[in-house]
């Protein structure tokens, strides 16, 4: 089992949020948040991006395609209203949906794997269950 810790909070500018940190190992770390997005976007999203630790400091580069690290909506609800019990059940389904995460860790080596493929030319040489990409353990 994964050992992980999920913050809920409210904040008066942006409501009810939901956050889980994962360290992926080699100075990466996975965030799963659910959030009610800017407007004109509607509804509760859950979304997760993985971002590299650099000195003391998470860094996510966002790009289109394999360019960028990896980032992806995991669901995208349309509640009545965004309460912290609705945040709650939408970002624990992630967690409590059997092989949810770890298909998502599957697809998030293969996202990395895919980007040292293309700016090697080669596939990665790590023995099985111990995927790197450059200090990115997935």
């Amino acid at each position: 089992m994964e050992n992980f810790v999920t913050t809920v909070h409210q904040d008066k500018r942006d409501g009810w949020k939901a956050s889980t940190s994962i360290e992926l190992g080699a100075s990466q770390v996975l965030k799963i948040s659910t959030y009610k997005p800017l407007a004109p976007a509607k509804g509760l999203r859950t979304q997760a991006t993985v971002s590299k630790i650099e000195g003391g400091f998470e860094r996510h580069v966002l790009a289109f395609g394999l360019d960028g690290d990896f980032s992806k909506t995991l669901i995208h609800g349309l509640p009545k209203r965004v309460t912290e019990a609705v945040v709650r059940e939408q970002h624990s389904r992630v967690f409590t949906t059997l092989g949810f995460l770890d298909a998502l860790k599957g697809e998030i080596r293969k996202h990395y794997e895919a980007q040292h493929q293309r700016k090697y030319g080669k596939a990665l040489d790590a023995p099985e269950g111990n995927h790197q990409e450059h200090g990115h353990a997935v």
